[in-house]
């Protein structure tokens, strides 16, 4: 029996997930281009392509296919989030908080935001509004210990080394 073109998306898309998870980043990218070329509405190998330019440290090509995620699926939380957060790497902070803007509206009170928010204040070296930040991320998600150490960093800006190393301490450092 032939197979459709959706079912050979999904075994393309399957491979090329199973081979990003084992980080065969180079193996991977065929087989979702593959799938994505197959099934060009199914956002899912999109996303994935996306996934593997970003640990390729492909950045600009990791945007560019969030920003093709966020046009299939608008509100969508996690694709902002990662264009929020690829967007603070390539050192673009007022372009990550357009896309936290986003994700704010969607999910007003998400630790996540908040923690992102933090890392765009501290970028933008508004520390006090990045201590504000990073103390909400922990008030609503307490054993996010990844929020410590950009809140010890935050607190060491400001001149305030005793609640840095608490900060560190918690963080493991």
């Amino acid at each position: 029996r032939a197979t459709s073109s959706a079912e050979r998306s999904e075994a393309y898309g399957t491979l090329g997930m199973l081979l990003l998870a084992a980080e065969y980043l180079g193996s991977a990218e065929p087989s979702l281009r593959n799938a994505r070329r197959l099934s060009p509405d199914n956002y899912r190998w999109t996303y994935y392509l996306a996934h593997l330019f970003k640990q390729r440290g492909e950045l600009s090509r990791a945007v560019e296919y969030f920003e093709l995620v966020h046009e299939q699926r608008p509100d969508d939380f996690p694709p902002l989030i990662w264009l929020s957060s690829t967007y603070l790497t390539l050192g673009q902070p007022e372009h990550a908080q357009l896309w936290l803007a986003k994700a704010r509206a969607l999910r007003p009170g998400a630790a996540v935001v908040r923690f992102q928010e933090g890392r765009v204040a501290s970028a933008s070296r508004d520390y006090e509004l990045a201590v504000e930040h990073l103390t909400a991320a922990l008030r609503v998600e307490p054993d996010a210990t990844g929020v410590h150490y950009p809140l010890a960093m935050a607190y060491r800006a400001l001149g305030n080394l005793k609640l840095a190393e608490y900060h560190l301490a918690q963080a493991g450092a």
